[in-house]
């Protein structure tokens, strides 16, 4: 499992945003929420047999994120964080009788906006992002399994496409889709035992963006 430290992130992003200090680029935040689809995964819980398809119903995603825009280039670089989380929807019986999986990450984002009608307030936009797992866990309610597997330190991976509408010179609202993926992650339990599951989701959310 590769990991990736929190303080290397932050200092990736802070000198992406001095080096642009010097411009007429300024900084922002940004706010977030909406669904999370977990995908459908093969998962091997403590002792019990592998489970294949092990599915999710839809689930929460929220975060937010600090940037710095270089309008000029018609791009940004972000630190986020984000939640989020899914009930499995099917959990064999050898495993338990219910339970959910979620996450949280620390991402930097590689934002492009495309430019469109002189005056329009809207525009399209495109980004990547890469950075680590700050938590992961599968809480099994109650049987066989029972308990919570937890992990962090996974390298995770996003792509994100959504639209910006501008309504003033500070605010703007967004909608977007993004996929995650973390790949396979091994979860231990306190009292013994791990957890592996395959992690990816997509996601759609709506926010919105304060430029200072």
């Amino acid at each position: 499992m590769h990991t990736t430290s929190i303080p290397a992130l932050a200092g990736a992003l802070a000198l992406l945003t001095l080096g642009g200090a010097a411009s007429a680029d300024g900084l922002y935040v940004k706010g977030f929420a909406g669904m999370s689809q977990l995908s459908s995964t093969d998962a091997t819980v403590g002792a019990a047999p592998t489970q294949t398809g092990l599915g999710f119903d839809p689930g929460l995603l929220a975060g937010g994120s600090i940037g710095w825009a270089y309008p000029e280039r018609n791009m940004a670089v972000e630190l986020e964080w984000a939640y989020r989380s899914g009930d499995a929807s099917d959990l064999s019986a050898a495993i338990g009788t219910g339970g959910d999986l979620a996450s949280t990450a620390a991402m930097v984002n590689a934002i492009y906006s495309f430019e469109t009608v002189a005056g329009a307030p809207w525009r399209p936009y495109v980004g990547a992002g890469i950075g680590v797992v700050t938590e992961m866990d599968i809480d099994i309610d109650a049987g066989p399994e029972a308990g919570e597997f937890s992990g962090r330190g996974g390298t995770a991976l996003q792509a994100i496409a959504g639209v910006a509408y501008q309504i003033t010179d500070q605010i703007s609202v967004l909608g977007d889709v993004r996929y995650f993926t973390v790949g396979e992650m091994t979860l231990d339990r306190a009292g013994g035992g791990t957890a592996t599951v395959d992690y990816d989701t997509f996601d759609v959310s709506v926010g919105f963006k304060f430029a200072f």
